[in-house]
């Protein structure tokens, strides 16, 4: 005696070739997979695909595309993220295998951008000094407000003062 559902069936996988990926913003990255099982007159299968935001990631639309055995992640900010493919009995909706791969989008490095300012000196005038500072990064112009800050200390007194800028966003 044997049961129906046990003909032609094989066992279902649903396997990533890495469970851990670490990118930085602006990068991508493609994962390789494999999903497998047969079914039978009583059992239909699906093969799924799905990410799950964990942390972060502000431009969530395109962060990752699927095809048939592969996962590309765009590095499209800064987050954590879940990547899931399985395999599901369509009449019970039951998973039957699933694997999960995890990912890290890193923020870039901004301690090696080139800094300049049109003037480093200033008369004293009583008044705050903040001169205009362009940030590049890899000859790239990065975005006051968008990819950086800047804050200003002692440029009210006269002297040497200090303009420390920090990353935002990707950065």
């Amino acid at each position: 005696f044997f049961d129906m559902d046990d003909v032609l069936f094989e066992k279902a996988e649903a396997e990533f070739d890495r469970h851990e990926v670490s990118i930085t913003a602006g990068e991508d990255v493609s994962v390789k997979y494999n999903l497998t099982g047969n079914a039978n007159l009583h059992r239909q299968l699906i093969y799924g695909r799905e990410y799950t935001i964990t942390e972060g990631i502000a431009d969530r639309d395109g962060v990752a595309e699927f095809s048939p055995d592969t996962v590309t992640i765009h590095g499209t900010s800064p987050g954590k993220m879940q990547i899931t493919v399985f395999v599901e009995d369509l009449s019970s909706g039951e998973r039957v295998a699933e694997d999960t791969l995890k990912v890290t989008i890193d923020s870039i490095d901004i301690s090696s951008a080139e800094v300049s300012a049109e003037e480093d000196i200033f008369l004293y005038d009583g008044e705050a000094q903040t001169p205009e500072l362009s940030v590049k990064m890899d000859d790239k112009e990065l975005k006051l407000g968008q990819d950086y800050i800047i804050y200003y200390y002692n440029s009210t007194k006269s002297g040497e003062a200090e303009a420390v800028v920090t990353g935002t966003g990707n950065y």
